[in-house]
């Protein structure tokens, strides 16, 4: 359950177009099994996605939304 409620927390916060329709199943296909390779340097860790993977914009985008929200107090 709580799975799923994750899925449509992000789906309504964080995601637009085709992808805030999309069934839980693809969801899981399109974001969750993005090709990425985790990189440390300098004690910072980053993750560097493929760039051609299909739904890399996609999961930037819904990064960039995510970090964008407003802070509740």
């Amino acid at each position: 359950m709580t799975a799923h409620d994750v899925l449509a927390s992000t789906r309504l916060l964080a995601l637009d177009g085709d992808l805030a329709r999309a069934e839980p199943k693809r969801l899981l296909w399109c974001l969750l099994h993005t090709l990425a390779r985790l990189t440390t340097t300098s004690r910072r860790r980053y993750t560097r996605l493929a760039d051609d993977w299909p739904w890399t914009p996609h999961l930037i985008a819904a990064f960039e939304q995510i970090h964008n929200l407003p802070q509740l107090t």
